[in-house]
């Protein structure tokens, strides 16, 4: 069982870091959650570049929520990146947020490696599916 200590969350909206921030406060979740406001941030991020290759300001985490559309990078191109640089998904969980139901975009989400596709913003519903659907635990901050 992997222990979740920090949740990635790369989306470009405010509003949705609020209502996500708010939904793990309501599923009890303490977590640290890092914000990053694209999908060029992430893939920096997990090609350690950059500030990204300070994992005591950015550390490593169990669970990821990418957001579709961004500017610059979207979160389908973040998944390609992975796949490309064979970035396993076993160290971690992506969660591919949307607010789009579209079929092709699901279909697209996991294909490319996202484990679970939902709607975005997140409730804390999600949160308990995803304890027992991919075998994790909610850990506080390190």
């Amino acid at each position: 069982m992997k222990a979740v200590r920090t949740i990635l969350l790369v989306d470009d909206s405010d509003d949705d870091e609020f209502l996500t921030r708010r939904a793990l406060k309501k599923a009890g979740i303490c977590c640290g959650l890092l914000r990053l406001r694209d999908g060029q941030d992430a893939i920096d991020y997990f090609g350690r570049k950059g500030p990204f290759a300070d994992r005591q300001a950015y550390p490593e985490t169990e669970l990821v929520l990418l957001d579709i559309h961004m500017p610059r990078v979207s979160g389908f191109e973040v998944l390609k990146w992975l796949k490309a640089h064979k970035v396993e998904p076993a160290p971690f969980v992506v969660v591919m947020l949307s607010s789009s139901q579209e079929t092709r975009d699901r279909e697209a989400a996991l294909g490319l490696g996202a484990q679970t596709y939902c709607a975005k913003p997140p409730g804390p519903e999600l949160f308990a599916e995803l304890a027992r659907a991919h075998s994790v635990q909610w850990s506080g901050p390190s």
